[in-house]
């Protein structure tokens, strides 16, 4: 889809075609629905790859969005199961509903495949998010059953991963809530940078990181992946963890047991793989599954009404 400025509202959109963005010296935007959107989507679904490239600046790729901006921007009841890929020369910013958010992102699902990636040596940062890649948005009441990673091949800075969201760059109050995981999370510098830890790679179950200790709050969320994990990275208490890479509070969240690769446990209590199946579970933490949530036969975890 091309660039959208305008705000603008979208419903019940559907989209099967793969979708692509290409920029020699431009930034790049694709999204299944909409590039660049000020405005809203709703009960949208993509089943098409989606990519983005810019040789010479960023790329942003998302299942419904590439890019939602402003903080009435939002994105509710729509999914996504296409493959997503960026790939920048400054930025590369990968999400299974958008690239990167600054709006609220509810009731939203995604089963793709996210990657963002560079070769480049210059390039500032690689990030990818079950839900969104980068931003300062807020989630509540998603999941993501897809594989998430970020790699920065050629360069040292930023490589960020998360099962629901990659990296919060700012110190505007959001929150993740209500969410789960079961996609394994992968982050990857080419070299490690030793000077601070902002530019570690960073991996986490549901966040990778935050620029913030107090930006983004992460609650009654439960993690199901299989692995996770960060690779060179001098501080694995630092840069990858269960629940969030680096910084960021949270609270109530779980997460499964048996879980591989390097991270640390930094999860409120773990679950065995008969709780974690079990709609009690859920409940115990606040979701509601009267208006939102439910169990479905033939699904071991559970699934939005919508």
């Amino acid at each position: 889809m091309a660039k959208d400025t305008r705000r603008k509202h979208r419903e019940k959109i559907y989209n099967s075609g793969d979708v692509s963005s290409y920029s020699e010296t431009r930034q790049s935007e694709a999204g299944g629905i909409s590039g660049d959107s000020s405005g809203s989507a709703v009960n949208c679904r993509n089943t098409g790859d989606v990519s983005a490239a810019s040789d010479l600046s960023s790329a942003y790729s998302g299942g419904i969005c590439g890019a939602i901006s402003g903080s009435s921007a939002s994105i509710a009841n729509s999914r996504n199961s296409g493959t997503v890929f960026a790939s920048g020369d400054a930025n590369s910013e990968a999400g299974g509903i958008a690239g990167s958010a600054s709006g609220t992102i509810e009731s939203c699902s995604n089963s793709g495949k996210i990657s963002a990636y560079s070769s480049d040596s210059s390039a500032f940062s690689c990030e990818a998010g079950g839900i969104y890649g980068y931003g300062s948005g807020s989630v509540a009441d998603c999941f993501n059953t897809g594989n998430v990673s970020a790699a920065c091949l050629l360069s040292a800075n930023n490589a960020r991963a998360g099962g629901i969201a990659g990296f919060n760059y700012t110190s505007r109050p959001s929150a993740i809530t209500n969410c789960y995981s079961t996609g394994n999370v992968s982050a990857y510098n080419a070299v490690p940078y030793i000077s601070v830890y902002y530019y570690y790679p960073y991996a986490g179950g549901i966040y990778g990181g935050y620029s913030s200790s107090s930006a983004l709050a992460c609650s009654n969320c439960v993690v199901l992946s299989s692995q996770i994990t960060a690779e060179n990275s001098l501080d694995p208490d630092h840069a990858r963890r269960y629940i969030i890479g680096y910084n960021g509070t949270k609270s109530n969240n779980l997460a499964i047991i048996g879980i591989s690769g390097n991270a640390t446990d930094d999860a409120d209590r773990r679950i065995s793989y008969a709780e974690a199946r079990s709609q009690a579970t859920y409940a115990a933490l606040g979701w509601d599954f009267t208006n939102t949530w439910i169990m479905l036969p033939g699904y071991d975890y559970p699934q939005l009404r919508n």
